[in-house]
């Protein structure tokens, strides 16, 4: 009776008939390629030019902000609807901070991914800091095509 289960379940398993085995030649394929490669680079860049974005972003909430206090005078006189501004900035400017920090997280994981390796691009950063004040990407620091395309061809 053992028999008559076991011998066609290694039937099945070895003819390939649930799928085991299946895809591995297209995927090695699939990496391997132009395409692939292209994509991963434009990938990164989209990722490093995001930050680049949100960094600008919070710059403008930050000059936003500093406006704002000079023009109110001592936050201890603002009316309601003064702190309800200031909050309004300062929150947006906060969830930017977090948008920022999310981005740099995972730009910095696909960059220690390393099968990628011999993907990453010269002129891209191997690691983003956090957000900081003092230092922080901004679109003064955005990549654009020409630079995949002169590291791609070799211009």
């Amino acid at each position: 009776m053992k028999r008559l289960i076991i011998l066609p379940l290694l039937l099945i398993l070895s003819s390939g008939c649930l799928g085991f085995g299946e895809g591995y030649v297209d995927k090695a394929q699939e990496y391997t390629s132009a395409d692939y490669t292209i994509g991963t680079y434009k990938e990164f860049i989209g990722m490093y030019n995001a930050i680049c974005n949100v960094g600008s972003s919070i710059d403008q909430y930050d000059g936003d902000i500093n406006r704002f206090m000079d023009m109110k005078g001592d936050p201890k006189y603002w009316t309601y609807s003064e702190n309800t501004q200031y909050e309004s900035l300062a929150k947006t400017k906060s969830g930017y901070v977090a948008q920022y920090n999310r981005f740099s997280a995972k730009y910095n994981t696909a960059t220690m991914d390393k099968t990628k390796d011999w993907l990453m691009i010269a002129s891209l950063p191997e690691h983003v800091n956090s957000y900081s004040d003092s230092e922080h990407l901004t679109n003064s620091d955005w990549i654009d095509d020409e630079i995949l395309n002169s590291e791609l061809l070799g211009r």
